[in-house]
């Protein structure tokens, strides 16, 4: 009989989330420089405050996830994703700028709110949150760990043999 097999933690659920959000940020600062700059160095950006804020906005995501799809569909669920994203947006913004530390302004933008958010990304964050779902959420949630497994431990100690 095979050995149980575990849920992914919700620490390594967090890593996940934080690692796809900071690679897709690095991907979108890249593609955007490029269109808008021309800029052929696709050299993308982004800070080191990215994996805690989308660690932790995937997880919360997640749960709205979990408890919305059996009742709405994709693009409303995709609507009430978009306003999550906003609201932690300018919320972890907030408290960054207040300690000096936001590592963005969208003061340039027509549509901004305080230079934390901007609706000319609204289109970003609807598709993203789309991707987010159907590519990320669904399949970190099916992922599964051996739980009977022990450490490595070495089998033998080798010693050199004497001439």
């Amino acid at each position: 009989m095979g050995s149980p097999m575990e849920s992914l933690s919700a620490l390594g659920r967090w890593y996940l989330y934080a690692l796809h959000g900071y690679l897709a940020e690095v991907l979108f600062t890249a593609t955007w420089d490029f269109a808008v700059l021309r800029d052929w160095r696709f050299r993308g950006g982004s800070s080191a405050w990215a994996p805690f804020i989308y660690g932790t906005c995937g997880l919360m995501l997640e749960r709205l996830y979990l408890r919305l799809r059996g009742h709405c569909r994709l693009p409303t669920r995709a609507t009430l994703y978009t306003a999550c994203i906003y609201l932690w947006e300018f919320a972890t913004g907030a408290l960054l700028r207040h300690f000096g530390a936001c590592p963005w302004d969208y003061s340039h933008f027509a549509y901004n709110f305080m230079g934390l958010i901007t609706l000319e990304y609204s289109a970003f964050w609807f598709v993203g949150s789309i991707l987010l779902e159907t590519l990320v959420i669904r399949n970190v949630l099916r992922l599964r760990v051996d739980g009977a497994r022990k450490p490595l431990r070495p089998r033998a100690t080798f010693a050199l043999k004497e001439e």
